[in-house]
């Protein structure tokens, strides 16, 4: 499959709160089955064609409200071609530019830390290598702007968050689909490459980091996630976890998944995630503007710039998967400093209401089990 990935709004943070409703920002990707790329051009030539708009040009000025029929048709076929939408945002009065720069201190300390750890099992070749590359990456981080920075930070956090829905979603109605992730993100212009450079360095290593602190849900069985391990899986244990893996993750990132290794599937973070990424101009991709129309129509419609903020819930979410767990919403509200307490002032309900439309892949009873299991795991983790 690919995947199309892009944002809406700004990433800075927002101190007036007059307009704090107004202050959203979201990342977001399209996951578009490779056998049903010709649809999804057709479905986007369709509205076009609809809204007067030339083939060969993009939908960016007047773009349609996504509370209208000729919206809904548009969506309407996107997932009767078994595309899927996931979401991530903030509302920007969460953000400010001190925890965001602790928050770069905190990641070079982190990712010292991990070699530190496994400095011992390298070669001095090896080590070398890995310092220059440590090097390299202190630097990006320190350099790129904070806004830039938040950005990266929540679309790596996005990739990892829907990593499982992914897997579970295409292992039910297209497994041959899990045979090849190509990643592609918008570029928004064509000279500084620094945040695709830092972005490229940053997002692999953060994502494995949470998907496997994290432990998801991968709800299908072993045939449908063949395509997936044949080419990404651990060759020692492509089902589940080997010793091997159980004895890295409790050494390297501080956890026990030895309870339910048999459940987790193991794989190769790098070859998923760098293998096939680029960063392409959306002119030349119809996946992109895809994505841009998708991506921006939930930004407005969390603005509250929609006709009918109902019925644009029904057809934004009718996109979404629902979480496999009963406490994290299909379009979480994303503050990665770790702080608990939201601003008062900022209105959850347009966000509650299209996480209430979305589609149900885990059903209920998964979705309570799963999140008592997890649950259990972290109070053993803790020593609770």
């Amino acid at each position: 499959m690919k995947i199309y990935v892009d944002e809406a709004g700004l990433f800075n943070p927002h101190t007036v709160l007059d307009n704090i409703d107004k202050a959203w920002g979201t990342v977001g990707a399209v996951t578009i089955p490779h056998k049903s790329e010709k649809k999804v051009i057709s479905a986007l030539n369709d509205l076009k064609t609809k809204m007067n708009i030339p083939l060969n040009e993009e939908i960016k000025k007047n773009r349609p409200d996504p509370s209208t029929n000729d919206f809904s048709n548009f969506v309407d076929e996107l997932r009767d071609a078994n595309c899927s939408l996931h979401a991530m945002t903030v509302n920007r009065a969460s953000l400010n530019n001190e925890s965001s720069s602790a928050h770069k201190e905190d990641q070079i300390k982190a990712r010292k830390n991990y070699y530190d750890k496994i400095k011992s099992n390298l070669s001095p070749e090896q080590q070398n290598e890995y310092l220059s590359e440590l090097e390299d990456i202190n630097v990006l981080i320190n350099t790129t702007g904070l806004q830039e920075y938040n950005q990266i930070v929540i679309q790596s956090k996005l990739i990892s968050f829907m990593l499982d829905k992914t897997m579970t979603f295409y292992g039910r109605v297209s497994p041959r689909e899990l045979t090849r992730f190509e990643w592609i993100f918008d570029r928004k212009n064509e000279s500084p490459k620094k945040f695709e450079l830092l972005y490229s360095k940053f997002m692999p290593a953060t994502v494995q980091v949470d998907f496997i602190r994290e432990t998801r849900g991968v709800a299908i069985n072993k045939e449908d996630i063949v395509y997936f391990t044949r080419n990404y899986g651990n060759k020692k244990a492509p089902y589940g976890m080997g010793e091997d893996e159980i004895e890295f993750r409790k050494n390297i990132y501080s956890v026990d998944h030895s309870s339910i290794a048999e459940n987790v599937v193991s794989f190769d973070f790098k070859k998923l995630l760098n293998d096939k990424l680029s960063f392409s101009n959306s002119k030349e991709h119809a996946g992109l503007q895809v994505a841009d129309l998708l991506i921006s129509a939930v930004n407005r419609y969390l603005k509250g710039n929609v006709d009918d903020v109902n019925k644009s819930a029904e057809i934004l979410g009718s996109l979404f998967l629902n979480s496999p767990r009963d406490d994290v919403p299909s379009i979480p509200h994303i503050n990665f400093y770790n702080e608990d307490i939201a601003k008062p002032e900022i209105d959850f309900n347009t966000l509650r209401l299209i996480n209430a439309k979305t589609r149900i892949l885990y059903n209920p009873i998964y979705r309570r089990n799963f999140t008592k299991n997890i649950q259990d795991l972290i109070e053993r983790q803790n020593g609770i």
